[in-house]
């Protein structure tokens, strides 16, 4: 008799023959809500369709190379997702990012997945021709009018609807987690993040507390990541070439998501090294870290050229 474990083989021998007992690997289905381009495939647009993609060139084709659904894949691959699959919501002025979040949702227990993360562009970043860096926060992308936005808000709304939804999939289908990237923080220097995040300081607006969602009991489905982080091969080349170029940094939502993507149930994240990342756009102390952890946030730390995952739920 003998044992099998997730991610071993094992050979048994019987004088001329074996027999190899291989362990099934869980595959972790992760689905990604974000807009699409602002002009999209007339053939292949699939608004509130999740369908799998395996390539970024096929995702530009179908939604633009302007669309958060390209940022995102190129985010989840790069990361270690994948098992991708993506759903679409219209790149429209006239309907709130929450209605159409509610109406995404709903079309995600076709396909059953495990992990969920709508996505949210973070701070955006131009760099000129002399190497220097510009940092501004976009616009709030919540309300009708605005299509430049970031997750969470401080109204909950973003939180609870993910948080309900991965409640109903795992009460009848299969375990559902979500993850959340947290707005932009409007200062990250020395200052600004001891006002957000020190002993004295409040927790700043936009980051949700799980114990505050209408349905308590369904934030243990919920995971709100607190960072900004760049993913390997975001920053174009084209600078150092006497150009300006602009790109988002991650919420690290999904570069979290490549992380528990990669984990074998029930194993947990907590000082797990998080792939795919070149550079962490702050750092927290340990006081700041400590306080995170106690309102149940995801945050990443580097130790000798490392990222890991200072504190998460398993």
């Amino acid at each position: 008799m003998t044992a099998t474990m997730p991610g071993v083989s094992s050979t048994l021998h019987d004088t001329f023959s074996a027999l190899e007992i291989s362990s099934q690997v869980h595959t972790h289905r992760v689905a990604i809500v974000a807009r699409t381009g602002a002009d999209p495939s007339a053939t292949y647009a699939h608004d509130y369709d999740p369908k799998k993609y395996t390539s970024l060139a096929d995702v530009g084709t179908v939604h633009g190379t302007d669309s958060e659904l390209y940022e995102a894949f190129y985010h989840a691959q790069y990361s270690g997702c994948d098992d991708i699959w993506l759903c679409p919501i219209p790149n429209e002025v006239e309907i709130d990012r929450t209605t159409e979040l509610e109406t995404a949702y709903e079309s995600l227990f076709t396909i059953r997945p495990s992990i969920i993360v709508p996505y949210g562009r973070g701070a955006k970043i131009s760099i000129d021709s002399a190497g220097t860096v510009t940092r501004t926060v976009p616009t709030f992308g919540d309300s009708p009018g605005v299509t430049d936005g970031a997750y969470a808000d401080s109204t909950y709304d973003y939180l609870d609807g993910l948080a309900d939804i991965c409640a109903e999939i795992t009460e009848s289908e299969r375990l559902c987690i979500g993850i959340l990237g947290i707005e932009a923080l409007s200062d990250i220097t020395a200052t600004g993040l001891a006002a957000e995040f020190g002993e004295s300081g409040t927790l700043y607006d936009a980051i949700p507390d799980v114990s505050a969602l209408t349905t308590p009991s369904n934030g243990k489905y919920v995971a709100v990541v607190a960072a900004e982080v760049e993913t390997a091969g975001m920053a174009p080349w084209a600078w150092r070439n006497g150009s300006t170029t602009t790109y988002y940094r991650s919420n690290g939502a999904l570069n979290y998501a490549g992380l528990i993507s990669r984990l074998a149930l029930p194993d947990a994240p907590t000082n797990k090294i998080v792939t795919g990342i070149s550079n962490i756009a702050y750092r927290l102390s340990r006081a700041q870290t400590l306080l995170c952890v106690t309102n149940k946030l995801v945050t990443f730390n580097v130790l000798n050229g490392i990222v890991r995952v200072d504190d998460a739920m398993t």
